[in-house]
């Protein structure tokens, strides 16, 4: 499965444009190891660490969702999908912590995200298959 195949996995009922903000959104952070390192910086380091295990996920809410990514990138992701800002960030809520968990296993992201990364860019460091997907 291709990252876009992940993220649709996903993408609940918002299919295909949810689809579109995560891959842009993992494109604007630096990809899935970016992501994480964002939300460890606005202070939601369990959060994104429970993401990375491989025991339950920690929710994380709509709010924290905008305090991390920011009420404008929000907004415009909410114009993209013809929703509203408190439907995409809660969206999100549900969808990140998945998809980061999707891609690793033990506490480690690059392990998996870079095999799953290197089937679909052709063997390149996983910061470079992120890039060339988009």
């Amino acid at each position: 499965m291709d990252l876009t195949g992940l993220i649709s996995q996903f993408a609940g009922t918002s299919g295909s444009g949810m689809t579109q903000v995560v891959s842009e959104l993992m494109k604007s952070t630096g990809g899935a190891e970016g992501l994480v390192e964002k939300f460890s910086a606005a202070g939601f380091a369990d959060q994104a660490k429970s993401w990375l295990g491989d025991g339950p996920n920690d929710s994380i809410s709509g709010d924290a969702i905008q305090k991390v990514l920011g009420a404008p990138i929000v907004s415009q992701f909410a114009t993209q999908l013809g929703m509203d800002s408190n439907s995409v960030s809660g969206e999100l809520a549900k969808v990140l912590p998945q998809i980061i968990n999707a891609m690793s296993s033990g506490g480690n992201l690059t392990s998996i995200a870079s095999g799953l990364l290197n089937q679909v860019a052709g063997g390149n460091s996983a910061i470079d298959s992120i890039k060339k997907l988009f």
